[in-house]
């Protein structure tokens, strides 16, 4: 991306910080700030936390990485986090149904499935009914059903009528880890976040699953109420849900919420 559109970014987001918040570092000096942030946002998220340091200095913003599922599960268990950012609506309700939001969600993006191969696609992978035809010892890289990728994955597998032999499945956690199956050639083929592919770059070559965006992905950003910092967790989620942060999220590749 071009220098000139990363400083303009930067300084749109700056701008839309100062007028969320405004300054914050005499009276919240040092404050470390969790995000449970769904793999498929990490990179997005990332580049916002930055902005958001640079605009409350003694700020630091700490991003926990996982499926939305897990990341669920972890904060109503009593894991440490001040918001979250999920790529699964069935998560985020989870932490509703436990009193644990800070309001309504935010919805920030959505985001669609595909697969990924190995570069110039050399099994000639065209839809999902070639995954049940797999020549022997290729194996097929899924997320864990508690994660977004999982569960929509299997939908739409059931959509297409395609029934996979899941001892030939490896199951990884989050789409990252999912993603780098294919990446490393551990696995002929993935079904992940269009985001995911577009980020591994020519390590994958896309094959587009026809009628996913059936089965769209909304992800959603909240505070958390028991946060010790829940203004700065409010004025984060803000930062998302601005003009600024949807440019973050666009220029990934995300679809608007």
């Amino acid at each position: 991306m071009p220098r000139t559109t990363l400083l303009r970014r930067s300084l749109a987001a700056v701008a839309a910080l100062a007028v969320l918040s405004g300054a914050c570092s005499s009276d919240r000096p040092n404050t470390e700030l969790t995000i449970s942030v769904a793999a498929s946002l990490v990179s997005s998220i990332e580049i916002l936390a930055n902005d958001f340091e640079a605009s409350n200095p003694g700020v630091t913003v700490r991003i926990n990485p996982g499926g939305s599922g897990r990341l669920a599960t972890q904060i109503i268990e009593g894991a440490p986090a001040d918001a979250a950012v999920l790529a699964d609506p069935p998560a985020m309700d989870s932490l509703a149904d436990a009193n644990l939001l800070d309001g309504t969600p935010t919805p920030i993006a959505t985001n669609t499935l595909t697969m990924i191969v190995a570069p110039g696609n050399p099994l000639r992978i065209d839809d999902l009914d070639d995954l049940a035809a797999l020549p022997e010892g290729n194996r097929i890289s899924l997320c864990a059903l508690s994660a977004a990728c999982g569960r929509v994955a299997e939908l739409l597998l059931g959509d297409a009528g395609v029934v996979v032999d899941e001892r030939r499945v490896s199951r990884g956690p989050d789409v990252t880890t999912t993603t780098a199956a294919v990446r490393r050639g551990d696995a002929a083929v993935a079904l992940v976040f269009r985001t995911d592919a577009r980020a591994a770059g020519e390590e994958v070559t896309e094959v587009p699953i026809a009628g996913a965006e059936s089965r769209t992905v909304e992800a959603l950003a909240a505070a958390l109420r028991n946060s010790p910092n829940l203004d700065l967790a409010r004025r984060f989620v803000g930062l998302v849900a601005s003009r600024s942060g949807q440019e973050v999220l666009t220029d990934a590749g995300f679809g608007p919420a």
